[in-house]
Parts: structure tokens; sequence; C-alpha cells
């Protein structure tokens, strides 16, 4: 191998070290307000699932309503979330009521679905987990996180997971499951935002299976 060669393969090294810790750091960000929201929410989220969740990230959490005629509508960002929980009705009237919807696509909608369905079975995912037992291959989901960031590189957006679920098999053994929800408008983007979730993903699996533990309680 020559000079050239080996100086590229060196910095493709340290570019992809860079990434994995720039993953990892994510995570533990978006993990340490996922444990700050149900240690200040967790009793709001347990009242108000058919209406509410509340969604971790790394830079504080969103509160997003799941009204069926607001689906997806809310704020992000909050970072007192003492405050949150003190003024809940209000604030949620504000951000997930008493304001235009706007587009309500078929993925917000189905989104939306989906949450209450899991905040009224304890977090599993009862419609998709009972439309299985029809199947071949039975599946038990449970729902740990939405709508997770995960950086790509320096330049870009990332990849944005839009479920994010732990399946657990007969034989105890449990694995994250990405999922991505489209209309077939959106189909032709669907192979390339899963393969980006598993190559980001699996660059730092110790820290993501980590963040699912904890995300699923």
């Amino acid at each position: 191998m020559n000079a050239g060669h080996a100086g590229n393969a060196d910095a493709a090294e340290r570019d992809e070290a860079g990434q994995t810790r720039a993953v990892a750091a994510h995570l533990d960000a978006v993990t340490a307000w996922a444990l700050d929201a149900r240690a200040h929410l967790g009793a709001i989220q347990a009242a108000h699932g058919d209406r509410v969740h509340f969604r971790p990230s790394s830079r504080g959490v969103a509160m997003v309503g799941l009204l069926p005629e607001r689906p997806q509508r809310g704020k992000s960002k909050y970072t007192n979330l003492a405050r949150v929980a003190a003024n809940f009705e209000a604030e949620f009237r504000r951000h997930c009521v008493d304001i235009e919807q706007g587009r309500p696509t078929p993925e917000k909608r189905l989104q939306s679905f989906l949450l209450r369905d899991a905040y009224t079975h304890g977090r599993q995912m009862a419609a998709l987990n009972d439309a299985s037992a029809r199947t071949r291959e039975r599946v038990d989901l449970r729902f740990v996180l939405d709508e997770l960031v995960l950086p790509t590189g320096p330049r870009t957006r990332g990849v944005v997971c839009d479920l994010l679920l732990l399946r657990r098999t007969p034989e105890g053994v449990c694995a994250p499951v990405a999922m991505e929800l489209k209309s077939s408008r959106d189909m032709a983007q669907l192979v390339e935002q899963v393969s980006g979730l598993c190559g980001a993903g699996g660059r730092t699996a110790p820290s993501s299976s980590g963040a699912v533990r904890r995300g699923a309680g």
C-alpha cells in the first residue's frame, strides 16, 4: 500500500471513529432527557396517553398531541419539565388543540394512532401484535421512542427513525426494530432510509441497546 492509500485509510478510520462517538453522545443525551421526562411527566403520560406524547430529543422534550383531528401538533425543546407538568393543561391546549393543523398526512395520522394504541396497552404495540397473530410469525413489539435522529455526518441532518420498537422473542431475546411510516408517494425513499438507520445504529450498538432498554422501561 502506498503512502497515499495509507493516508486515505487512516482518515477514513478517524472519520468512522468520530462518527461513532457522535452517535453515542447523541443517544446518551436523548436517554438523559427521556429519563428526565419520565421523572417529571411520567404520571401525566400514564393518565393522558390517549391524547399526548412526550418525545425526548438531544436538546429537550417535545409535547406532541395525539388527537385524531390534530395529529402530531405540539411544541418542541421544553427544558423546564417541572413547569410543563405544573401547566400541562394550558400548554396542551395552546400547542396541541387551539392551533391550525396544517396538512394531516397519512403518516401523521398513523403515527398518532400507533402511539395512542401503545400507551393504552402499557407500551405494547397491540394493534401490530394482534395483526401478526394472523400471520405465520407472531411478533411481540414494545414502543421505545419515535422521531429518533441519528447523526450521519457533520454537514447532514442525519437519518430519522419514525418509530423505534423493541421486539421480544419467545426465547427471551430482545432486538431493536426501526419502523418507517410511508405512504405510497414516499416508497422510493424507504430502502434508503432504512439502510441509513441500520448503518448509523450499527456503528454504536452498545449505546443503542442501552437507549432501547431504558426507553422501553
